[in-house]
């Protein structure tokens, strides 16, 4: 019987990056872009890498206090997590607000401390 053969590692990169939408759209937790990126990321180490960096991209949708304050927790500990650059910030009401500073490097970076 033969064995069916795999599909080439670039092919599968190159379908990973032609389902993203344009570089201005957030999408959120439901929607079957983001749920096929995180699928991508169970597959190897290769689409891993990829998705995560098109989840950074496209998919970082905070929208309740307590996911905001995991995400500010984490960020001093994952170094890919600075690179994000675009994000859904829900507002919320009953959440105050105030900007630290915090020195980089490179530059000054203002960031959201939940009180």
């Amino acid at each position: 019987m033969n064995k069916p053969m795999p599909l080439p590692l670039e092919l599968v990169l190159n379908i990973i990056t032609c389902s993203l939408p344009s570089p201005d759209v957030i999408l959120d937790s439901s929607h079957p872009i983001t749920k096929t990126l995180n699928s991508f990321t169970l597959v190897c180490h290769e689409t891993k890498r990829l998705a995560n960096r098109y989840l950074l991209g496209h998919c970082v949708y905070l929208d309740s206090s307590t996911r905001l304050r995991s995400f500010l927790l984490e960020v001093p500990t994952r170094p890919e997590l600075r690179n994000v650059t675009c994000l859904s910030l829900s507002p919320f009401t009953t959440l105050l607000m105030t900007y630290q500073y915090v020195h980089g490097s490179e530059s000054c970076l203002i960031i959201p401390v939940i009180r």
